[in-house]
């Protein structure tokens, strides 16, 4: 069941993190990986991806296993296991389809916790840029633009202060704008990866080359 497997992974983590000395790359990396973990966990047993009363039985059923919670629930064994993988499928498209138990077994921490931001609305659009600067971008458009154009698109909406920005937009492609505008703000499984590329290289957190050898191994710009 895909939910056990975060309690699982927790295990695990901890399990390596009491035998690697504290003063290493290693242990930092646990580390991190269990506090995205553990944000993760507590969203799933506090947060509203579904009702209360489902994810009370979810967070039992984890706890004291399907024959607990079966008697304690007056049902079956079979129908505990259905409602726990019914969960694991809300969890999944909570975060858009994508798979963060693997980012963050994989240490991949920075684009979990991205994800999980993004899937939990701490990343909304009012954050990024306020009102006023998505009030003059053009609408969102999907089409490939040129690498050159895309750059300074993407340094400039990353770099800059709001008046500012909204002085300059005209300076820049409208296309480019709406591809920008598109990714920015698309919930589409397919499309949250490029949309968490954006909004780290945005928020300063991955360099111009990783974002742009993105965009080009995806088709985007060219």
């Amino acid at each position: 069941m895909y939910l056990r497997q975060f309690a699982d992974l927790k295990a695990r983590l901890l399990s390596e993190q009491k035998v690697t000395p504290e003063d290493t790359p290693e242990y930092q990396t646990i580390a991190e990986q269990l506090g995205i973990l553990r944000r993760v966990m507590k969203h799933l047993s506090e947060g509203d991806w579904t009702t209360a009363k489902a994810r009370e039985r979810v967070m039992h059923t984890l706890k004291y296993g399907y024959a607990e919670s079966a008697e304690k629930y007056d049902t079956t064994v079979s129908s505990v296991k259905s409602g726990l993988s019914q969960a694991g499928d809300k969890v999944r498209a909570l975060f858009f389809g994508v798979d963060i138990l693997s980012l963050i077994t994989d240490g991949r921490v920075d684009e979990a916790e991205c994800l999980f931001e993004l899937a939990t609305n701490q990343h909304t659009t009012t954050q990024l840029f306020p009102a006023e600067v998505w009030n003059v971008l053009p609408e969102a458009a999907l089409a490939q633009v040129s690498h050159e154009d895309f750059v300074q698109c993407a340094q400039m909406l990353r770099s800059v202060g709001t008046w500012s920005l909204i002085g300059r937009l005209d300076i820049l492609s409208k296309s480019v704008l709406g591809v920008a505008r598109y990714f920015l703000l698309s919930n589409r499984p397919e499309d949250i990866q490029t949309r968490m590329v954006l909004y780290r290289y945005i928020n300063c957190d991955i360099d111009t080359d990783a974002m742009v050898e993105y965009f080009r191994a995806n088709g985007i710009i060219s």
